[in-house]
């Protein structure tokens, strides 16, 4: 073996490797991104992107600095920084990853598998490095490395998709009624009807609203009204602006995350989203244990709202909610009873609600 102390070291592209790692960066993230939000995945991808990027930068620099390694011919071992050097004894096979005008190089140990030696290295260094090594490592034969990164890159992307696909799958299947898509629902604003008497109008929070005839009211705890029809047997909650303390920490980089501003914008994501994990599992929350369910999604004239009905455990549930403009200005009517709420009784719900607007608000 001729006597090489002052071999030039062999130096990866840093610019190479940084293209590379933000194009690997952009596919599993726009794949995630999609996977877990659906429609809304921009959102999503550019808030993770945002978080994942100083990081990925930090290792791509690490990155560089240790991208190049040297032949030391004085203790005779391959050195790298930031490694133990490499006796030449120990090495067991060279194999190279041919990509375009760069290729990357490998290094086996046997029992201590196969490790980079240096990554996007010019093509032009390729005669260079087989001379070094057949000096060095006489019958040594550089061969092609069959487990390529973009093989490798491929593999791991059509797992992510499959893995995906098994949790849709699941969920549909566990919960049939996810197929149900919300309709338009078909009422126009209506014009005011001369009456003897002036309908109830009653307060809660942010909203004001009308109850159909034969409502009265039973209860009243500040933060929630309990009405009850006795002839129809229909029983109606109201709760209004609604608080979430377990997520108010994390409301405003949640929202941001998943492209939402109110409630009515998260439950329109959810039911109108065919693929995308959360907006999936938010659905199945809110349908779960509904059977003969209809949903409805309302807009001008009135409030943006939905309406879900069904019938769980031998009840019939509606479900409305209604929000306004402002965050937090949402207001829920649950309606149970033996019998299902009648189009009139939502209708009439619905097209009288309005946000109460305050002086100097």
């Amino acid at each position: 073996m001729p006597h090489r102390t002052e071999v030039r070291p062999y130096k990866g592209s840093t610019v190479q490797v940084s293209a590379s790692t933000f194009l690997y960066l952009l596919l599993f993230g726009l794949l995630v991104s999609y996977g877990i939000m659906g429609v809304n995945w921009a959102s999503f991808f550019i808030l993770s992107l945002s978080a994942v990027l100083p990081v990925a930068a930090a290792i791509t620099l690490f990155s560089a600095w240790g991208n190049r390694f040297t032949f030391d011919d004085g203790p005779g071992a391959i050195v790298k920084p930031g490694r133990r050097p490499v006796p030449y004894g120990r090495v067991k096979g060279i194999f190279i990853n041919e990509r375009g005008r760069w290729f990357d190089v490998f290094l086996e140990q046997g029992w201590r598998g196969t490790t980079f030696l240096v990554e996007a290295l010019d093509a032009s260094e390729r005669g260079r490095l087989e001379e070094d090594l057949a000096a060095r490592f006489p019958g040594f034969q550089v061969r092609k490395k069959k487990w390529t990164t973009a093989v490798a890159v491929a593999v791991m992307l059509t797992l992510l998709l499959a893995g995906f696909g098994a949790v849709h799958g699941y969920f549909y299947k566990t919960y049939p009624q996810l197929a149900i898509r919300p309709l338009d629902a078909p009422w126009a604003a209506e014009e005011k009807k001369k009456s003897k008497g002036q309908p109830r109008v009653e307060y809660l929070e942010d909203f004001e609203f009308i109850l159909p005839d034969g409502v009265k009211l039973i209860s009243d705890i500040g933060s929630e009204l309990f009405f009850e029809d006795k002839i129809k047997k229909l029983r109606v909650k109201v709760a209004a602006n609604i608080r979430r303390p377990d997520l108010a920490s994390y409301e405003t980089v949640l929202r941001r995350g998943m492209g939402v501003r109110d409630y009515y914008e998260l439950l329109d994501l959810s039911y109108r989203s065919r693929v995308g994990v959360i907006p999936v599992f938010l659905r199945s929350l809110e349908l779960q244990g509904l059977e003969n369910i209809a949903i409805y999604r309302v807009g001008p004239p009135f409030l943006r709202g939905y309406i879900t009905q069904g019938k769980r455990n031998n009840e019939e549930e509606s479900h409305i909610v209604l929000v306004g403009d402002r965050p937090h200005e949402e207001v829920h009517f649950f309606i149970t009873g033996p019998k299902r709420a009648p189009e009139k009784f939502l209708r009439t719900i619905v097209s009288s609600t309005r946000v109460v607007k305050l002086p100097g608000i």
